[in-house]
């Protein structure tokens, strides 16, 4: 039995015995068409027909395209990867993982999809855990002639932002409070103001104010804004803050009085009588005394 090899596809194979030169087994390392020819002990010769060999020596490559290096993530994020192979053999694999700045490896090698996104987690369990840290995502793949990629990485930024208002524990009906507002991680643009009594942010939101320009009853400088109630209550008083992309809301809670107990003030009777009343223990005026001046 004797082979042949052509370096372009031949169409049919050479039916002269004399041809075939090589002898069994031979090692290819090449892109060839093989043609094989046998030979009997009284003579009689078979030819094959051509088969093509395809060696792919070629590294695939894997390549993260988005989001930018450096960039802050403030919440789970897709990492967009592509992944060629230029050899002929075509992709077979393809693997990633994750590096957390403060706890290391976070993930080992996970079987991704080829020329897809992947979802990088962002939390205390997650992909990414350190708030205020470096996440890192590693990815490479496999062709299938067994050729493995260089590791591809690329690192990101984890923030997120939070948000602290404070008040004063108590105030007085239509008199000004001031709401404290903070934030910290990320780049704050903006914010906005509310109050309601049900333990979660309504959409009665004031228009947004921008972080940096006071504007109205909102100073940017000192990050206060005042506010003040129409009637006496418990009251949440809501602060959200943006980044651009991502929000944080938080609350305070503050109690609205008529008036401070013990508060003394000057009434004038229905007979035109003035008198000093002093306010209840539970914050509310007494009734002004009805009597002959």
């Amino acid at each position: 039995y004797k082979l042949k090899t052509y370096t372009s596809n031949p169409g049919t194979c050479s039916t002269n015995y004399a041809d075939y030169t090589l002898t069994s087994p031979q090692t290819i390392s090449s892109h060839l068409w093989l043609c094989g020819a046998a030979k009997d002990l009284v003579g009689n010769t078979g030819f094959s027909s051509p088969v093509e060999f395809t060696v792919d020596k070629e590294k695939p490559a894997s390549e993260i395209t988005s989001p930018l290096a450096g960039s802050t993530q403030t919440s789970d994020f897709l990492v967009s990867v592509t992944d060629t192979d230029t050899g002929g053999s075509g992709l077979d694999v393809c693997y990633y993982r994750t590096y957390d700045s403060s706890q290391g490896y976070t993930r080992s090698w996970t079987i991704r999809t080829c020329n897809s996104s992947q979802l990088i987690t962002v939390g205390s369990t997650a992909d990414c855990r350190t708030i205020g840290g470096t996440c890192t995502v590693y990815v490479y793949s496999y062709d299938n002639a067994g050729n493995q990629s260089d590791i591809n990485l690329r690192s990101f930024e984890i923030k997120i932002i939070t948000c602290n208002v404070s008040v004063p524990k108590t105030g007085l009906v239509n008199q000004w409070i001031e709401i404290n507002i903070s934030g910290s991680q990320g780049a704050i643009v903006e914010v906005r103001f509310a109050s309601d009594l049900i333990g979660e942010p309504t959409d009665s939101w004031t228009n947004w104010y921008d972080w940096n320009i006071s504007s109205d009853d909102w100073d940017a400088s000192s990050k206060i804004m005042k506010w003040s109630f129409a009637e006496t209550g418990n009251y949440e008083v809501w602060a959200e803050i943006s980044d651009g992309t991502e929000t944080a809301s938080c609350y305070d809670i503050i109690t609205i009085f008529e008036c401070y107990p013990g508060q003394e003030d000057t009434c004038i009777s229905g007979q035109g009588c003035s008198h000093i009343i002093t306010c209840k223990p539970d914050g509310t005026w007494p009734a002004c005394p009805e009597d002959e001046c």
